[in-house]
């Protein structure tokens, strides 16, 4: 692994076989593969792909398809082919289809791997949804851009498919989205304000 590297962003494949790095520096910004050993959980580099400024990257739950969100300017997300074998990407091409706010900092997946959700932090402080052609892992637009909180930096979607979270450093907020279950649509957000952990609250008590 190279010093010049500044690993940003990182993702296991479904398998377990494959660890995805995505490194996003001035000189040399790459997605880096290492191939996962099964008892130790050791790495082996295996290859690494050219990237534009990758601030995230997400495995399709078939393993077939790797995501990489470009940020910093880019503001697209790039579709890889996974190589079953090797790991190994291949075959990059970029959505283009429509034009992503501005900050594009996370990617988030359905379990079945039907929907990406592209979170943009600021300043353009949004979530793009797409459907996923499951067959070739392309990506369509599915809607207008869902506005968030400023400052969006993550996003998960919970194991059933759901919900959809949003974290936002800007006033320490969690967004909620419900999920349509068969249009993967997002509704009826709600802003959670994030406390301190506990145990920090605790410590700050004690004389």
């Amino acid at each position: 692994y190279d010093d010049d590297d500044a690993a940003n962003a990182i993702a296991t494949d479904p398998t377990g076989r494959f660890l995805y790095v995505a490194n996003f520096n001035s000189i040399n910004d790459t997605v880096s593969v290492f191939s996962i050993a099964a008892n130790s959980g050791g790495l082996g580099p295996i290859s690494a792909s050219l990237a534009v400024r990758p601030t995230a990257v997400a495995l399709h739950p078939s393993g077939k398809f790797a995501y990489v969100a470009n940020g910093a300017g880019t503001d697209q997300v790039t579709v890889y082919e996974i190589d079953p074998v090797t790991g190994a990407l291949c075959c990059a091409s970029v959505v283009s289809s429509i034009p992503l706010p501005q900050g594009v900092q996370s990617l988030a997946l359905d379990a079945e791997g039907r929907f990406l959700y592209a979170m943009s932090g600021s300043p353009g402080n949004a979530v793009t949804a797409f459907t996923v052609d499951e067959n070739t892992g392309a990506l369509a637009p599915l809607a207008a851009s869902y506005p968030i909180p400023a400052g969006a930096l993550a996003a998960v979607v919970d194991p059933s498919s759901k919900f959809l979270y949003v974290a936002a450093h800007d006033g320490n907020r969690v967004s909620l989205f419900q999920i349509n279950p068969s249009t993967g649509a997002l509704s009826n957000r709600t802003d959670i304000v994030v406390a301190k952990p506990a145990a920090i609250a605790i410590t700050e008590s004690l004389p």
